[in-house]
């Protein structure tokens, strides 16, 4: 009946769209296709003659994604690391770490980053993060500002897609 459906509860779990963007990454093809794919960005942009724009959204894109596949977290608090507040030396080891009180959930997130993730964050921020010498943001926007979480996502996106041809919602 109609008052029967109305104090049903609502169907839970993923929507219909989310399971099916996930379903390429039951693959073990694919999911090795989109740890590779920062090196793999990496590589292209070191023999491209593309547009400096361009190589800037890749180099982002190729940062975000390793970023994401070693150290899971929200696409904001991705968007808003700090290079002197988040990413900490100790000896051979650079951990990244994001205080619960910046976590949605209350949670601290604390990573030991991979060597291959350490040599890619150099290369990013030394060949192609350009920003004013006082924006920190690992992931610089305008002034002294970071980048918005969507300019982010919309990156991360047409990147994998661009290069995997699949399409993920980070």
């Amino acid at each position: 009946s109609k008052t029967v459906r109305k104090l049903a509860p609502p169907e839970q779990g993923m929507s219909d769209k989310n399971r099916d963007r996930l379903r390429p990454f039951d693959s073990e093809e694919n999911l090795q296709a989109i740890a590779k794919l920062p090196r793999a960005i990496r590589r292209h942009l070191e023999t491209a003659k593309s547009a400096k724009a361009r190589k800037k959204g890749l180099s982002t894109a190729a940062m975000a994604i390793e970023l994401l596949v070693v150290a899971p977290m929200r696409l904001g608090n991705l968007s808003q690391l700090h290079l002197d507040r988040n990413f900490i030396a100790v000896g051979d080891k650079t951990y990244l770490v994001v205080p619960k009180e910046d976590v949605k959930n209350t949670v601290n997130l604390e990573y030991d980053l991979p060597p291959e993730t350490v040599a890619l964050l150099a290369w990013y921020v030394g060949n192609h993060r350009k920003a004013d010498p006082q924006n920190r943001y690992l992931f610089a926007g305008e002034g002294l500002t970071q980048k918005s979480a969507n300019t982010l996502r919309q990156q991360i996106m047409g990147s994998v897609k661009a290069f995997t041809g699949h399409t993920v919602n980070p």
